[in-house]
């Protein structure tokens, strides 16, 4: 005979169960729901139990009713879903075309002919912001993969091409855009030469404009800071620079004219030279 506590039980009321959350939360979030759903009962027998833990209730297509048909157990959000639905058939990009749509996992991939009349497997969003352009038949071979030209070549299309990147927003997002001689490297090189040293890097000389002949240079971090879109502008009898021209003029550091600028006259701190430290004097 025992004398202690029964244990305790889990309810099987269907509403404690993650089929039922669901159905709540879809009455609430879709803006129509089928007559037939309205009843839990009804869910349920169309959708069954959800196949797993990590399985979501997503309707497809938000602009339809959700109900039998239109409500799936996925793996994949709603976004997901409609890239891998997205009709792209006959879509091209560069010497591209979408042909065919096949699966691969749970991934949506398309089978593209190429003009070369070769073919190449691409994702979705590669095919659709042109990130990829033939099935390779118009690879280079440079032989600079790996140097210092070619990294910057890649970034700065990454930059200007891809709306992943994390610097699309201020490069491709603003119109800045790579030239069409440029989408080839070789063009690159005989237009731009090596780098001259490790610390010169690729800048454009007109900020708004784009990567092209005649507006980029290699060019050292202080020639860059020069050129910066929120630099301050001072001008002086018809002459405009940025402060620190003006201060390599007179011969002092940006600091010390930036101090002028703000307690002195404007003719006097950008023309009385450096003045000698007492130091130097008694030397």
């Amino acid at each position: 005979m025992s004398y202690g506590k029964e244990p305790l039980k889990l309810s099987t009321s269907p509403r404690n169960s993650a089929e039922y959350s669901a159905w709540c939360n879809l009455r609430h979030r879709a803006l129509s729901t089928c007559p037939t759903w309205r009843e839990y009962t009804a869910f349920e027998a169309h959708m069954g139990p959800r196949p797993t833990k990590a399985h979501k209730l997503v309707v497809p297509d938000p602009d339809k009713p959700a109900g039998p048909g239109n409500c799936i157990w996925s793996l994949c959000k709603r976004s997901e879903l409609r890239v891998m639905n997205e009709d792209l058939m006959g879509l091209r990009s560069g010497r591209l075309t979408a042909a065919a749509r096949l699966r691969k996992g749970n991934a949506t991939i398309w089978l593209c002919r190429c003009d070369c009349g070769g073919s190449v497997m691409v994702k979705p969003n590669h095919l659709r912001t042109g990130f990829i352009k033939s099935c390779g038949c118009i690879q280079e071979r440079h032989g600079r993969s790996g140097g210092p030209e070619h990294a910057c070549w890649m970034g700065i299309r990454q930059r200007c091409e891809n709306p992943r990147s994390k610097g699309y927003v201020n490069y491709g997002g603003r119109g800045i855009r790579v030239c069409d001689r440029w989408q080839k490297f070789s063009c690159f090189m005989a237009d731009m030469g090596e780098r001259p040293s490790s610390r010169h890097s690729l800048d454009r000389i007109d900020f708004d404009g784009d990567y092209e002949p005649g507006n980029c240079r290699w060019a050292t971090p202080r020639e860059q800071s020069s050129n910066r879109r929120n630099l301050t502008m001072i001008t002086f009898n018809g002459r405009t620079q940025c402060l620190q021209h003006w201060a390599d003029e007179v011969g002092v550091c940006s600091a010390t004219m930036l101090f002028r600028l703000k307690n002195w006259p404007l003719e006097r701190a950008v023309t009385e030279p450096c003045h000698a430290t007492k130091r130097s004097m008694l030397a």
